[in-house]
């Protein structure tokens, strides 16, 4: 150590020489060097980042499957504006072309509408053809309101009781006319005021409908003049089980016929009888007149014939 501080002090730029200019070089090499990595690394990330760019980007969607962005897509465009543009052309052909709407592939095909039958006419329908000669009561309707409103019976006479409905009960040859008829004023059902026509109570169901349908005809009257005679349900007694009754509406053309099911005869002071002029879940027709011994002071009769028919064919007239 001595002998370089001599060497030092007797001649510093041999020193210099021998022992700093080492130390500098590998100082500078060491610098180059540490550079020369340097730009290796940052030509590496500089490709690493194109590297990168050129890799398609994955997009998770909520159904959880993996689509490229437009941009990972470009290499693939034409092809694929060609599909589409294929498939397009596939759809608006199968859905008619030009301008009509295009039904999705997934939709099966609407269904046609069910072809809807003909109606029947009434001949068809009928067990019996009907002969017009046979009837013989409810001829008379036009007389008007002959009977006095008392003991049961309602006005139902004029343009405001009539309807377009009109009875054919072959059996018990009635063909009458159809008229309205509400409550007395004990809120009983009333009784039409002309023996020759039936009467409908307005709050029960229309022919034809799902209900009860409740008619109701005289079996004989007194007049206000004092005259006897028959009325329209005079042979209601005569219907039977499984025969036809119809009611035709001359408005619509069409014609309901129903099939007789119960004919029986009831007490009215009996709570029993109730139920024929209840509702019913079927389209039924109930039709009542009275019957029994007849009570001359309270002119009137002991029981009630009711005849039920159910809807068998709606048809046209």
């Amino acid at each position: 150590m001595n002998a370089l501080k001599d060497l030092w002090r007797d001649n510093p730029y041999a020193v210099a020489a021998v022992v700093i200019a080492p130390l500098v070089f590998g100082l500078v090499f060491a610098v180059i060097w540490i550079f020369a990595r340097g730009g290796d690394d940052a030509a590496t990330v500089a490709q690493a980042e194109e590297q990168q760019a050129r890799t398609p980007v994955v997009v998770q969607v909520a159904s959880g499957a993996e689509q490229e962005t437009p941009a990972a897509q470009s290499g693939e465009s034409g092809a694929a504006a060609g599909t589409i543009a294929a498939q397009a052309e596939t759809n608006e052909q199968s859905a008619g072309g030009g301008g009509a709407a295009r039904q999705d592939a997934t939709q099966p095909p609407a269904e046609e509408p069910a072809a809807v039958e003909p109606m029947p006419t009434l001949e068809e329908v009928l067990v019996t053809a009907i002969d017009d000669s046979t009837f013989r009561y409810g001829t008379e309707a036009e007389r008007g309101a002959i009977l006095p409103i008392d003991n049961g019976i309602v006005p139902s006479s004029g343009p405001r009781h009539a309807t377009s409905w009109e009875l054919l009960l072959p059996t018990a040859r009635i063909r009458a006319d159809i008229v309205s008829l509400g409550r007395t004023p004990s809120g009983a059902l009333g009784a039409p005021d002309n023996p020759f026509v039936v009467g409908w109570f307005h709050l029960s169901a229309n022919p034809g409908e799902v209900g009860n349908t409740i008619l109701a005809g005289h079996r004989d009257y007194e007049d206000i003049d004092g005259n006897i005679g028959v009325g329209v349900c005079w042979e209601l007694d005569r219907v039977q089980i499984g025969d036809q009754m119809v009611i035709r509406d001359a408005e619509q053309s069409i014609a309901w016929v129903y099939e007789v099911t119960e004919s029986t005869v009831v007490d009215p002071s009996d709570p029993a009888s109730l139920r024929y002029l209840t509702h019913s879940t079927e389209p039924i027709i109930t039709l009542i007149t009275c019957t029994g011994s007849f009570d001359s002071k309270t002119h009137n009769y002991s029981h009630r014939l009711v005849v039920v028919a159910t809807l068998q064919a709606t048809a046209s007239t």
